[in-house]
């Protein structure tokens, strides 16, 4: 579901919609083990300590525990 002023609308996961199921389809094959083009938990996860670094953030490191 996404809201705007008008109201809660419902999402519509169709052909249209092709990168929203070509992600969801990309997350899919990487829990199932398959070949994906995805970055890994830990690509993903360095990523973001480069991006709070630059932005002078902390992480929280709790969460990682």
């Amino acid at each position: 579901m996404f809201g705007n002023e008008a109201g809660w609308r419902p999402v519509v996961f169709d052909a249209e919609a092709g990168s929203v199921a070509l992600q969801l389809t990309e997350v899919a094959s990487m829990m199932a083990g398959r070949p994906h083009r995805l970055a890994s938990f830990g690509e993903a996860l360095e990523g973001q300590r480069v991006i709070e670094a630059t932005q002078g953030l902390k992480p929280d490191i709790g969460a990682l525990n």
